[in-house]
């Protein structure tokens, strides 16, 4: 169960990587701007431009003289109009940016020009991520997944234990190391400390093993003289 859950975080991982490094790409040349205009006069807002992704939330949004903004989503896209968020300077002393990375903090009135949502002051905040830290955290599980199946077929076809890698050239049935049947998943049921023992046969001791999804007798043969 664990292991699916990760592999289907692993794939969104993917998905997420692959939108990233698209958009790292698209940033190149175009700017794109989705906003969320709320009705209490706030903002929420997320730019690519540059291959970075610059994230802000404004309180008590400012708009020119005599502009009406409704409440909802927008979305907005230039053409050639890039700006480089990593170099670009703000109206305040609180900004701070390293290796892509920038936090800016501001605040102040409405100039003569502008108006508010709201009466009194506003303040904005923005955090500046690069779009390849965000491809390079979503491809970590994606590439987890990929070198855990290459060690396993790796294993699989040198005949070794997929489980701890202990060479089963010798003892093909059973690790003797890990004590993981042949054909059982990685996570099989070892001989010691398992679910299973050891119980009197006909024609001799017998170990009784239980597999995740399967009862099995193994026989050791007739006791010697």
């Amino acid at each position: 169960m664990k292991r699916r859950l990760f592999n289907l975080a692993a794939a969104v991982s993917l998905v997420v990587c692959l939108t990233a490094a698209g958009l790292w790409v698209r940033s190149c040349f175009r700017l794109d701007y989705l906003r969320l205009h709320m009705a209490s006069g706030n903002r929420l807002g997320i730019i690519s431009s540059c291959g970075g992704l610059l994230c802000e939330y404004h309180e008590n949004e400012l708009f020119e003289s005599g502009q009406s903004i409704p409440s909802g989503l927008e979305f907005t896209s230039r053409s050639g109009d890039v700006v480089n968020y990593r170099t670009a300077k703000f109206r305040t002393p609180t900004q701070w940016r390293a290796f892509g990375f920038g936090f800016i903090l501001a605040e102040g009135t409405p100039r003569p020009t502008e108006m508010s949502a709201r009466h009194g002051a506003w303040r904005s905040r923005f955090v500046l991520v690069p779009l390849w830290a965000v491809a390079l955290v979503a491809a970590t599980p994606p590439i987890i997944v990929l070198s855990g199946w290459l060690v396993r077929r790796r294993r699989r076809r040198s005949q070794h234990c997929l489980r701890c890698g202990y060479d089963l050239r010798a003892t093909p049935e059973r690790c003797p190391e890990c004590g993981t049947l042949a054909g059982t998943p990685a996570a099989g049921v070892a001989a010691e400390g398992g679910r299973g023992g050891v119980v009197a046969g006909a024609g001799g001791p017998c170990i009784f093993l239980r597999p995740p999804r399967l009862s099995r007798l193994r026989r050791l043969g007739p006791p010697t003289l």
